[in-house]
């Protein structure tokens, strides 16, 4: 299986790209955020690869980190996600704010993936209440619902234990503990200022890209 591509940008047309690598051009789907993230064609690029196999095709799906990477295949391990639709909801929510969307039951964010209804949304949110790495552990959350009823989560850190718990989740995103630890300590070194879990859950993620 394929599991990582280094080589030129040939093409890139919206969340399909096509790398070359040795000579061999790969088509790998990508969510829109990873692949516009690239850059323009005529430069080196590195992706993680989820390989998809099925009876008539195989189907190469790149990410920008692993933790992306991981994020998709928990995606596509429940039931009625397949590669696309899990790409249509990385290409629609940010990695970082999706378990906040399941923490709090948010069915309206799930529904403006394209192709997720009402019902669907319903379902996936019970059946990602496991799955994700909701918040990390000594976070508190609140669900503030605004006039028009629409309800957002509001995280605060409590007392100061932000990079345990930044270790936490980014362990439950597929990190080895000892990765989690080193980007954790990095992370929270280069922004000392910054209080909010999720905030620096994406800056870790960012992180790894570089």
């Amino acid at each position: 299986m394929i599991a990582r591509l280094r080589g030129e940008l040939i093409e890139a047309d919206g969340g399909e790209v096509v790398i070359d690598c040795g000579g061999v051009g790969y088509c790998v789907h990508m969510p829109l955020p990873s692949a516009t993230s690239l850059g323009t064609p005529g430069i080196e690029v590195s992706v993680y690869v989820h390989t998809s196999v099925s009876q008539d095709s195989i189907a190469l799906f790149g990410f920008a980190s692993g933790a992306e990477r991981e994020l998709f295949r928990v995606l596509i391990g429940v039931n009625g996600v397949g590669p696309r639709m899990a790409l249509s909801i990385l290409s629609t929510i940010e990695p970082s704010a999706l378990g906040e969307i399941v923490a709090v039951s948010d069915r309206a964010a799930l529904q403006r993936v394209p192709g997720i209804g009402a019902k669907k949304a319903a379902r996936l949110l019970l059946e990602l209440k496991d799955r994700l790495p909701v918040l990390p552990i000594g976070t508190a959350k609140e669900v503030d619902e605004s006039a028009d009823g629409t309800r957002r989560a509001v995280s605060r850190a409590v007392g100061g234990g932000l990079q345990a718990d930044l270790i936490s989740a980014l362990t439950n995103l597929g990190f080895r503990e000892i990765d989690a630890g080193d980007l954790a300590r990095a992370t929270v070194a280069a922004y000392p200022d910054e209080r909010r879990p999720a905030e620096l859950i994406r800056r870790a993620l960012q992180r790894t890209t570089h």
